[in-house]
């Protein structure tokens, strides 16, 4: 028996799948955004921030292996215009911050109903224990250091996410990078960074969409890596402060916080030797850049780690495969957090930049090795691949 054959047999649950969709789509941007109401309300310190955003990770990177092996984005421009007075309505209070925690509520609870009364946990192209000795097929051990590879790639991905979200390539938060750099104060880098993941992520999604549509879906899984890849690099070489930038960095004006003015806190002191960025490389780098790359790595990552594995459950192996998702932003949220308050962003560019290199490092070398695991036919010498 072979996968194909499968496949045949059972056919995939295209409604479950819709739903398993919507809701990895809602998950992460409702956490994040809950998050930012708590640092703007309680005014939690840059360094606390890092070691919050880890502590959830950590949570995660618990979880994940546990649960494996047991079985958006754009609104912060949207709601800008609330302000942060709102409106209030007896002792509920709708303003830029909390209406966002407010909807996402909603969204998590539409979600539980959907999986109540719709979802349907079935699985399709899995060659089980009594097939195999039925049918004299065979599935091999899967290749483990391609495996590890995807993993590392995962956690690139999210490492990345994360130092946008937490010190600001403004994906999510009031960064502190374009405070810095623009002299921005928290509800300006809120709108202008807000439309620029409004135009980044529609970037995304249009390729997102060109992959599952298109011949550009077609292309070798890690083409496209090292594709997306090296449009991450180009991120990271723009994004340095380089000596022929504008410069030094201002400084907040005494007695004023991000909430009034924009500029760099007083102890830091390595704004008195950072440069500025042009804003227009920033927008640019940010929306082309960050929405090519994205879906050219964040995509075909854990499809090839799905056809590694081959026809098997992979429930274990894709804990760990979140597992690596979770332990990165734990790393990068706290080394990152350090490194911008008493070095600035400069090294935080070079640690990215250094794990971009190793992952094409990786798949360079590693390259004949990242294909689908194949089935073995004992009957025949032959084998078959298990990808459809």
């Amino acid at each position: 028996m072979t996968s194909e054959k499968c496949s045949d047999e059972n056919q995939t649950d295209w409604r479950s799948m819709w739903i398993c969709i919507f809701l990895s789509v809602c998950s992460r941007s409702s956490n994040l955004r809950v998050l930012h109401v708590n640092v703007a309300i309680f005014e939690w310190n840059f360094d606390f921030l890092g070691w919050v955003v880890a502590a959830c990770s950590i949570g995660c990177t618990i979880s994940n292996p546990l649960y494996g092996y047991w079985n958006q984005k754009t609104m912060s421009a949207v709601f800008t215009p609330l302000g942060e007075e709102g409106i209030q309505f007896g002792g509920l209070v709708l303003n830029m911050y909390t209406v966002v925690s407010y909807l996402m509520v909603l969204i998590c609870i539409f979600g539980c109903l959907i999986i109540y009364f719709f979802f349907n946990e079935s699985y399709v192209g899995i060659v089980t224990k009594e097939e195999q000795e039925k049918d004299d097929v065979q599935v091999p051990m899967f290749d483990i250091p391609a495996a590890l590879i995807c993993i590392y790639l995962f956690m690139i991905v999210n490492m990345t996410a994360t130092n946008i979200e937490v010190y600001g390539f403004s994906k999510k938060m009031s960064s502190p990078l374009t405070t810095v750099l623009y002299d921005w104060k928290d509800s300006d880098s809120i709108f202008y960074n807000g439309i620029a993941l409004a135009i980044s992520s529609a970037i995304s999604v249009s390729f997102n969409i060109a992959q599952g549509a298109t011949r550009i879906g077609k292309i070798d899984k890690r083409k496209q890596m090292l594709f997306g890849l090296t449009f991450f690099l180009l991120y990271q070489l723009f994004m340095y402060p380089w000596g022929f930038y504008s410069g030094p960095l201002n400084f907040l004006p005494k007695g004023m916080e991000t909430t009034e003015a924009g500029g760099c806190y007083a102890e830091y002191l390595w704004c008195n030797e950072t440069t500025r960025v042009p804003i227009f490389i920033y927008f640019f780098c940010f929306i082309v850049f960050f929405g090519v790359a994205f879906p050219f790595v964040e995509t075909p990552s854990p499809a090839l780690f799905s056809e590694i594995l081959g026809p098997r459950k992979q429930g274990t192996m894709q804990g760990f495969f979140s597992l690596g998702g979770s332990l990165a932003p734990v790393i990068a949220s706290i080394t990152s957090t350090a490194i911008f308050k008493y070095s600035g962003y400069r090294y935080v560019i070079v640690l990215q930049a250094s794990t971009l290199l190793i992952a094409i490092v990786l798949i360079l070398i590693f390259y004949k090795r990242l294909v689908p695991l194949k089935v073995i036919k004992k009957c025949k010498e032959s084998t078959v691949s298990s990808k459809n």
